[in-house]
C-alpha cells in the first residue's frame, strides 16, 4: 500500500518540468530573450486592442440600430444639489419638429441604468426616446438622504428630477410618454406615472412601497397599464385577485367580479386599457432576458401612444445579440488588461523588478493534485451551501446593507471569495508540507520575491501597485473613451464592465482590498500549489494553465446559478442539493468577473512570475466585475 506521501505525489520525476523551466529562466536574462518579450508583448498588445475597438463597434451597432440611434450619457441636478446620471438614447427620427414618444425606464433595486438596455434597444429602434436612470446611490448617481433616509421615497422623488428632464426635451412628446418600471422601480414608474398622466404605465415584477404624499398619484390613475409577472413569484389565482383589486378602481370596471389573465380589459382608442400577464417559467430577475415578457411590453407600448415612429412587431427582437457581443467583449477587455500591464513593465525599465522568470514547477502531483482540483470544484458549494459559515444566514442573505459594506447583493459574491480563499489555506498548508517540503519551496518560487531571494521586496511590492494602478487607469480610461464616443460598455444579461465613478472609488477600496487578499492565495493555489506538468511547449502550458484554472474556478458557479436558475423556472426550488444559505441569484457577476479574474492572474503569473501583480491586478478587476453593476448605495 503507497504512503500518504507516495499518494500526494512524493518522489515524482519532474526532470521534464524543470528542464523547460530552467530553459525559460536561463533565456530570461539574455538580450534575446528580451527581444523575444518584447515582440511578444507588441503583438499581444495589438491584438487584443483590435478585438476590443472591433467588439466595442460590433456592440455600438446592435444596441445603436447600427448608428440611427445616439446614445448620451447625461447629468441633472436634484434639489438637494446632488448629481443624478441617466442613460438618453434619441432616435434619428426625434427632432423638435417631429418629436418622439417617450418611455423612461426606472430599474430595480440591484442593478443600474444598463439593467434596462434590452428594454431600450427594442424600444429605441421603433423610434422611441428613452431614459434609462440610475436611481438615487446606483450607477453613476450621487445619493440623496435628505427626507427619507434608505427607501422608496428617495426613488419617487429622485424620479421626479427625471421625469422633469424628459418633459424639457423638445424632442420627446410629452403627451405620448411611457412610464416603465421593474421591482422597485415600479414604485416610481406607478407613482410618477399616476402623478404626470402617463400615456401608459409598465411594470415588470412590481414591487411597490409608495411614500404617503405619492400613494393617491397611482390611486387615481385612470391611464393604459401593463403588469407582467413571472409565475415562479405568483400564482395565477393570487395574480388575478391582486389585479382584479386594481381593476375594480377603475371607471367603468367597478363591478367586474372576476379577472382572467392575458385579456385586454379597456381599450387603447379610450386610452384606459389594461392587461396582466404571468410569464411561463419567468423568475423575478428574467424580465431583462425573456424575450416573451419584452415583446409584450413592446407590443402594449406601441399600442398605447400615438404614432409610434417605426412600428415593428413585438416578437422582432435583436436585444440578446449584444449580450453575446457583451460577453466577447467581458473576456477581451480582461485578455487587453494583461497585455496593457506587460507592455507597461516591458517598456518602463523602472519596472523591471516587476517582471520574474517563471519559477521551478513544484506544484502538487498524483493524489495532491487531484485532491486540490477535487477542493477547488466543492469549496464554492460548501461556502454557498452554508452561507459562508454563517457569514451569511437566511435571514440576512437579502440584506440591503450586510457586512461593513453597503454594496447589497455585491456583498455575496465578496463573502463566497472570503470563503473560497478560508478554504484555500486548507490546501495550501497541505501543499507546503507535502511537495513544497519535499521540493524545498522557497519564497521567490511563491511569486512573493525577486528571482533567488528569501526576502520580500519593497521595492517589487511598491513598483507592482503602480503597475497594476497604471493599468487599471488606462483599461478604465479605454471603457470611459467607448462610452464618450458610443455610449456604449461591455455589458451582458447582468454584468460587465463600466467606467468607474469618481467619487465611488473610496468606497470601494476597502472592499478591493480584501478581494485582493484573497486573490494572493487563490493565485498561490491556482499558480504554484495546483500547476500542471509540462507539456514542453511553453505556449501550450500556458493556454491548458488559463483554461484548467477557469474551469475549475467558476465550473461549480456556473452549475450552481444555471441549475438555480432552472428549477426555480419550473416552481421545483427545494431540492437539498442546491438549496443555500446564500442568495445565488443575487452572484450574476461572478462567474465573468472570476474568468477573467483567474485566467488574467494564470497568463500573468505565467509571464512575469509575480503573485503580487495577479492578485493586485486582476483581484480588483473581479471585484469591479461585481460591484460595478451591482447596487452601491452609501448610508
Amino acid at each position: 500500500m503507497a504512503s500518504f506521501k507516495e499518494f500526494m505525489g512524493a518522489g515524482v520525476d519532474r526532470s521534464k518540468d524543470y528542464a523547460l523551466s530552467e530553459t525559460i529562466r536561463s533565456e530570461f536574462y539574455t538580450d534575446e530573450g528580451k527581444k523575444k518579450r518584447t515582440r511578444g508583448v507588441k503583438r499581444f498588445f495589438a491584438v487584443t486592442l483590435i478585438l476590443v475597438i472591433v467588439t466595442a463597434l460590433l456592440n455600438w451597432g446592435i444596441i445603436t440600430d447600427w448608428g440611427n440611434v445616439k446614445i448620451t450619457r447625461t447629468t441633472m441636478v436634484g434639489r438637494d444639489g446632488h448629481s443624478f446620471s441617466a442613460l438618453l438614447y434619441v432616435p434619428e427620427s426625434a427632432t423638435d419638429a417631429a418629436p418622439a414618444p417617450a418611455i423612461i425606464n426606472f430599474h430595480g433595486n440591484a442593478g443600474n441604468a444598463r439593467n434596462h438596455e434590452s428594454w431600450a434597444v427594442e424600444f429605441a429602434r421603433r423610434g422611441f426616446v428613452v431614459l434609462s436612470v440610475d436611481q438615487f446611490g446606483s450607477g453613476d448617481s450621487e445619493q440623496y438622504m435628505e427626507k427619507w433616509g434608505f427607501g422608496d421615497g428617495c426613488m419617487v422623488e429622485v424620479g421626479e428630477t427625471y421625469y422633469n428632464y424628459l418633459l424639457d426635451c423638445g424632442f420627446v412628446d410629452e403627451n405620448n410618454i411611457i412610464a416603465a418600471g421593474h421591482s422597485m422601480g415600479c414604485t416610481s414608474a406607478m407613482a410618477l406615472g399616476g402623478k404626470y398622466n402617463a400615456k401608459a404605465i409598465l411594470s415588470a415584477s412590481v414591487v411597490t412601497l409608495f411614500p404617503d404624499d405619492y400613494k393617491g398619484y397611482w390611486e387615481s390613475y385612470q391611464g393604459s397599464y401593463l403588469s407582467a409577472t413571472g409565475d415562479v413569484e405568483s400564482t395565477p389565482e393570487k395574480f388575478a385577485e391582486s389585479n382584479l383589486k386594481i381593476l375594480n378602481t377603475r371607471k367603468g370596471f367597478e363591478n367586474v367580479d372576476s379577472f382572467q389573465l392575458d385579456t385586454l380589459y379597456g381599450s387603447f382608442e379610450e386610452g384606459n386599457a389594461y392587461y396582466a400577464t404571468l410569464d411561463e417559467k419567468r423568475i423575478h430577475e428574467a424580465a431583462f432576458v425573456n424575450s416573451g415578457t419584452i415583446g409584450k411590453l413592446l407590443w402594449f407600448g406601441q399600442e398605447a401612444v400615438d404614432n409610434v415612429p417605426n412600428y415593428i412587431d413585438g416578437n422582432d427582437q435583436v436585444w440578446m445579440y449584444k449580450d453575446y457581443i457583451g460577453l466577447f467583449g467581458i473576456l477581451c477587455f480582461g485578455a487587453f488588461i494583461c497585455a496593457v500591464a506587460l507592455a507597461i513593465i516591458e517598456m518602463v525599465p523602472a519596472f523591471a523588478i516587476v517582471r520574474q522568470p517563471l519559477p521551478r514547477n513544484v506544484g502538487l502531483r498524483k493524489g495532491g493534485f487531484a485532491f486540490s482540483a477535487v477542493c477547488g470544484i466543492l469549496f464554492p458549494w460548501l461556502v454557498l451551501k452554508t452561507g459562508v459559515f454563517g457569514l451569511l444566514t437566511p435571514k440576512n442573505k437579502n440584506a440591503m446593507n450586510y457586512g461593513i459594506f453597503n454594496f447589497t447583493y455585491a456583498n455575496v459574491a465578496f463573502y463566497t471569495v472570503v470563503g473560497m480563499s478560508l478554504l484555500g489555506v486548507l490546501t495550501l498548508i497541505l501543499f507546503l508540507n507535502t511537495d513544497g517540503k519535499e521540493q524545498k519551496l522557497k519564497l521567490w518560487e511563491l511569486g512573493l520575491a525577486p528571482d533567488g531571494s528569501a526576502k520580500l521586496s519593497a521595492e517589487m511590492i511598491l513598483k507592482t501597485l503602480a503597475v497594476a494602478l497604471m493599468t487599471l487607469a488606462v483599461a478604465f480610461g479605454t471603457i470611459k473613451l467607448q462610452e464618450t464616443l458610443t455610449g456604449t460598455d461591455f455589458y451582458a444579461w447582468f454584468f460587465g464592465f463600466k467606467s468607474i465613478p469618481l467619487f465611488k472609488i473610496p468606497h470601494m477600496i476597502p472592499y478591493i482590498l480584501i478581494w485582493i487578499a484573497c486573490f494572493v492565495v487563490s493565485g498561490i493555489g491556482m499558480n504554484v500549489e495546483r500547476r500542471l506538468p509540462s507539456t514542453g511547449k511553453e505556449w501550450l502550458d500556458d493556454v491548458l494553465a488559463v483554461v484548467v484554472n477557469v474551469a475549475l474556478a467558476t465550473f461549480t458557479i456556473v452549475v450552481i446559478i444555471a441549475v438555480k436558475w432552472h428549477i426555480q423556472s419550473i416552481g421545483q426550488d427545494n431540492l437539498w442539493l442546491f438549496t443555500f444559505n446564500a442568495d445565488t441569484q443575487r452572484i450574476w457577476g461572478m462567474p465573468a468577473g472570476m474568468a477573467v479574474g483567474v485566467g488574467g492572474s494564470t497568463y500573468l503569473f505565467r509571464k512575469t512570475g509575480n503573485t503580487w501583480l495577479t492578485a493586485m491586478l486582476m483581484g480588483t478587476v473581479a471585484a469591479l466585475c461585481c460591484v460595478l453593476f451591482g447596487q452601491l448605495r452609501f448610508m
